[in-house]
């Protein structure tokens, strides 16, 4: 039975994916996930956060440490083709936390939306919040996908304030 070369090429193209998906994962080395129960979860989002609506779907979630973060924010996960209203900060905030739950098997860097202000400007953004233990505590980072950069929560992002609103762990 032949293929037609679409589907070959379709084919072809999961397989080098697979390959460079395993290739990824193993230059981290190995990863220490550790479970936190989703009650847990979302009540120290909202202590930490001081938010109201965070967005369970699961009964456990997994992180890992700080160093593991610190590697991670160092590649280029979104590929800088931001387009407005088309491959913007809400595309880049769930594509980066379902990246690495794809990858890695974490599920504790749920997109977070909320204020941004910047001097006089203020608008709404998505982003990311990380937890992770740092130190033998648990932090809460904010991490800004369109400049990779990532603080912890409750610090400015280059000059600017992020004020979660809400977190979707889910929908």
């Amino acid at each position: 039975m032949s293929m037609k070369p679409q589907n070959l090429q379709r084919y072809f193209g999961f397989k080098l994916r697979e390959h460079a998906d395993k290739s990824i994962r193993l230059s981290f080395g190995k990863i220490v996930r550790k479970e936190i129960d989703s009650d847990v979860f979302k009540a120290l989002l909202k202590a930490q956060l001081g938010i109201t609506h965070v967005g369970i779907a699961d009964r456990k979630y997994f992180y890992t440490n700080k160093s593991f973060w610190d590697e991670v924010v160092k590649e280029d996960w979104i590929r800088k083709i931001w387009t407005k209203e088309g491959w913007d900060c809400d595309n880049m905030a769930f594509y980066f936390s379902a990246e690495i739950s794809r990858l890695f098997g974490l599920t504790s860097q749920p997109a977070t939306y909320g204020d941004f202000d910047k001097g006089t400007f203020h608008d709404r953004h998505y982003w990311n919040t990380i937890l992770c233990e740092d130190k033998g505590a648990l932090k809460l980072y904010t991490w800004e996908p369109k400049n990779e950069t990532m603080v912890r929560a409750g610090e400015l992002v280059n000059g600017a304030m992020y004020s979660p609103i809400k977190i979707h762990l889910a929908f």
